[in-house]
């Protein structure tokens, strides 16, 4: 399981993905911290999020293997997080619109950590956050097999009760082709005809995503997944719903109601 998680003016917003055989993929957690980004107790409870398992329908109790982190704002609060939390499982990145690869070399930033500035002191993934919407939005167009026939390569799939806005959210955006100095190109803009003020779940998806790649998921062979799937004693193509969490106190996974996301917007 990868985490995304957005950094938003007043508050953090995060989606754990799980991740399986022919990079199907799995909606797990929602979770909305309502605390500035510049007050210390947002990233307490972001590291208490690190840290939850969650137990598959097996009774495995699985842990959030990286957790991607968007440096949009609050970029050095970010980059402390990283470096107390460990930078080889929490992931600074940038989303940017270009790129040879989804996920690109990381560059080394500055960060002041502890009073103390440190040169180099943190990685920096840079994320092409339009190979991601490309891929995850051809695996929302795939045709949902005949019952009973295994799910194919990519699948998305979805607790029964996400929101309508989750997925207003999730495909907020569209590629639209605009002539820019003269050349035409492709650019992701707000998809009509909603225009909705929000797609931190696209965002998130995208880092999520991210993270899953710089673990190597691309590059499983079959024997990894074998491994994975008798860790948790699962055979492949088998839906997972969404767990509880139960290694802390903090109830049922939350998804919000219809009335949240128009309170927030």
């Amino acid at each position: 399981m990868t985490a995304g998680v957005d950094v938003q003016r007043a508050w953090l917003e995060g989606y754990v993905w799980g991740w399986g055989r022919g990079r199907q993929r799995w909606v797990v957690d929602h979770f909305r911290i309502e605390i500035d980004p510049y007050d210390a107790r947002a990233w307490s409870e972001l590291a208490e999020r690190l840290n939850l398992s969650y137990q598959h329908p097996s009774g495995a109790n699985l842990g959030i293997s990286r957790m991607a982190v968007d440096t949009g704002y609050a970029s050095n609060e970010v980059y402390c997080f990283a470096r107390q939390e460990g930078m080889g499982r929490v992931l600074a990145v940038d989303g940017r619109h270009t790129g040879p690869a989804l996920v690109g070399f990381p560059s080394q930033v500055d960060v002041t950590f502890r009073g103390r500035k440190i040169q180099r002191g943190c990685k920096l993934w840079p994320v092409n956050v339009s190979m991601c919407k490309s891929e995850l939005y051809g695996m929302l167009g795939k045709p949902r097999p005949a019952e009973g026939e295994p799910f194919p390569p990519g699948w998305v799939h979805f607790p029964q009760d996400m929101p309508d806005e989750f997925f207003v959210q999730l495909t907020a955006e569209e590629l639209r082709t605009e002539v820019v100095k003269g050349y035409r190109k492709f650019v992701w803009r707000p998809g009509a005809p909603f225009g909705p003020e929000r797609n931190e779940a696209l965002d998130c998806a995208n880092y999520a995503r991210a993270a899953a790649a710089i673990i190597g998921m691309d590059q499983f062979q079959e024997a990894q997944w074998n491994a994975l799937e008798a860790r948790v004693a699962q055979q492949p193509q088998q839906p997972v719903t969404r767990p509880a969490p139960v290694s802390r106190d903090h109830g049922a996974p939350w998804i919000p109601d219809r009335d949240w996301f128009r309170r927030r917007s």
